[in-house]
């Protein structure tokens, strides 16, 4: 598996940062306690809400095998309802979610293969969904990527909200599946899309920052 040379998951993206990415800013998902936050991301903006932006992600979560760090392209969808006007989770018209539905069929099955031809390497397709409270099962299923076709290989149902999603085989019906489920019942659930591959964390190993670059640069398109 590509490895990244260091122990220090920020470390990595800054290294990344600096070397190949040097107009985006690295941020870590949990700016409370940055020295144990499990997500980073490389965004358009240096505005810790990113959540509306499509930016990398940098991410050890429970899916994530120990050791291992995944890599990828992440766009969320964020809240269509809150008790609050002005929750940063709350979705605005300038979220780049609305504009990723409208692609989430060929236009994101093409960029996928431009990023798994530059890296040499298949990549996976990773969702999860689920309400922002605190020990709520949140539904999550990852696919392999070939081509067209989407082959789910891990899947927590939680709480079935989706399951559409989860029974795709392609991009057609993943972006159908999406549409659907934003139209639907999905008011206080956020969602993550995230298009990528693994990394090892190894400081020893050798060092693949440059293959994870390539894999990234085609997503910088959508970086807004």
């Amino acid at each position: 598996m590509p490895n990244f040379p260091f122990t220090d998951l920020r470390d990595a993206v800054v290294d990344l940062r600096e070397r190949h990415f040097p107009g985006l800013h690295v941020l870590p998902y949990n700016r409370f306690d940055v020295d144990n936050s499990r997500h980073w991301w490389l965004s358009p903006t240096n505005d810790k809400q990113a959540f509306r932006h499509g930016k990398a992600i940098f991410t050890t979560d429970d899916w994530v095998p120990s050791g291992d760090v995944f890599v990828g392209y992440n766009v969320e969808k964020g809240l269509g309802s809150s008790d609050r006007s002005t929750d940063p989770n709350l979705m605005q018209s300038d979220w780049f979610w609305h504009e990723f539905l409208d692609r989430a069929n060929t236009p994101f099955c093409s960029l996928i293969e431009e990023a798994s031809k530059a890296c040499e390497r298949p990549l996976q397709l990773y969702l999860q969904t689920g309400p922002l409270v605190p020990n709520s099962d949140w539904a999550r299923v990852l696919f392999d990527v070939s081509g067209s076709n989407l082959t789910p290989v891990d899947y927590n149902r939680g709480d079935g909200q989706v399951a559409d999603v989860a029974s795709s085989t392609d991009f057609g019906q993943l972006a159908d599946s999406l549409r659907a489920y934003a139209s639907g019942s999905s008011d206080w659930y956020w969602l993550d899309v995230v298009a990528g591959a693994s990394f090892t964390l190894d400081p020893s190993g050798v060092d693949d920052t440059t293959a994870c670059a390539a894999m990234l640069r085609p997503f910088q398109r959508w970086m807004v």
